[in-house]
């Protein structure tokens, strides 16, 4: 049986947020590539359904909320799919 220590302090949970979707799979390719060199942890949720179902269940990108303004700033000059990729969060200001 595995025991605690309960005067360790616990960990605080990671809270994710969706930075985008995209139905792309170079998209996501090329998502885990620029973020797995960053060393951002992140998944893809619902990856495995975009291959099952395209255009009805896209994959999308799940960051930290603590990391979600880096990831926003590395993704803002990427290439991506103009048709399916949509960028979620905050709006730019004018």
């Amino acid at each position: 049986m595995k025991s605690y220590d309960h005067e360790q302090p616990h960990e605080k949970p990671v809270e994710y947020v969706q930075v985008l979707f995209t139905y792309n799979a170079a998209d996501v390719a090329f998502i885990k590539s620029l973020l797995d060199g960053e060393g951002i942890a992140y998944y893809f949720l619902g990856e495995e359904f975009m291959y099952v179902r395209p255009w009805v269940e896209p994959a999308r990108l799940m960051v930290d909320k603590e990391e979600a303004d880096q990831v926003r700033e590395l993704l803002k000059d990427a290439n991506l799919s103009i048709t399916a990729a949509n960028r979620s969060g905050k709006k730019k200001e004018d």
